[in-house]
């Protein structure tokens, strides 16, 4: 990025020098700022207040903070850029065509080690940071030979340039979702088309063993009837035996789904057609 940003015109921008009609984003976190409490690190933190621009800074650097912000705020106006405040626990964002990118500003603290305490303490740097809170992240640092106020044209066009990291990362983000969607669309086209194939083969060797079973008792009940023809029975056992060969057969045809797949309707009696009679015969 930073190479890009090299190659690229980046704006010479000038920090307003006071905050007279400054923007309502501007005003609000001014509010917001003088109401706070420094916190352990020793300054007042407004990166998750409402309605706010993203800072965390020491009471020493509000004035110095708020018109780096009032700056890049009307810049980014002027470059079609919307400037979100923070909102639903979420950091204040730039709207860089379709792409929110989060953003704060902070001011750095130095450890003090004192004697005799356990516990640490944080003292303001006076050095303020501006942070892009995004993947890739990057970050802006007063030095010793510059400061914020020096590199507001850089963060611009680095933001700018930042929208468009994030929208062809969301591009290929949504490409590879595309795919993943089809991929399991056909995987479950498969999948289902397996458990079809299950299913008729199951039903196939069922009805293969319902053939051979019923091919069998065909062929018992064929024996029966030789043994009864041969067979001298009192007529009461014929009786007996005759109801139960009946029976076995009717029972075949129930059981038998060949014979019910393939049986075919009973003819019916062919239908007389209709002859309009003729107006000269009545």
């Amino acid at each position: 990025m930073i190479e890009r940003l090299r190659q690229e015109q980046i704006p010479e921008i000038n920090v307003r020098e006071t905050l007279q009609g400054c923007s309502g984003l501007t005003t609000a976190s001014r509010f917001e700022l003088e109401k706070a409490k420094p916190d352990k690190y020793g300054v007042l933190d407004i990166r998750l207040k409402p309605g706010c621009l993203s800072a965390a800074v020491s009471e020493a650097q509000v004035h110095r903070t708020l018109l780096i912000l009032d700056t890049l705020v009307r810049e980014f106006k002027e470059r079609g850029v919307t400037v979100m405040p923070v909102s639903d626990e979420k950091l204040s964002r730039f709207i860089v065509g379709s792409e929110q990118i989060r953003f704060y500003i902070r001011e750095q603290s130095k450890r003090i080690k004192e004697k005799g305490s356990y516990f640490d303490i944080y003292s303001p740097k006076g050095m303020l940071s501006f942070v892009i809170d995004e993947s890739p992240s990057r970050v802006w640092h007063d030095g010793k030979a510059q400061r914020i106020e020096d590199l507001l044209g850089e963060i611009v066009a680095g933001m700018l340039l930042q929208g468009e990291v994030l929208r062809a990362q969301r591009l290929e983000r949504d490409e590879w979702h595309r795919r993943w969607e089809e991929e399991r669309r056909l995987r479950e086209l498969q999948e289902e088309a397996r458990k079809k194939e299950e299913v008729k083969q199951r039903d196939f060797r069922a009805q293969v063993e319902m053939w051979n079973l019923c091919k069998l008792m065909r062929e018992y009940i064929v024996e029966r009837e030789h043994a009864l023809e041969e067979a001298v029975l009192d007529p009461e056992l014929q009786r007996q035996v005759l109801e139960w060969i009946a029976w076995a057969k009717q029972y075949i045809e129930r059981i038998d789904l060949l014979m019910k797949q393939c049986k075919l309707p009973e003819p019916r009696e062919p239908r007389t057609p209709w002859i309009e009679p003729d107006p000269d015969e009545t």
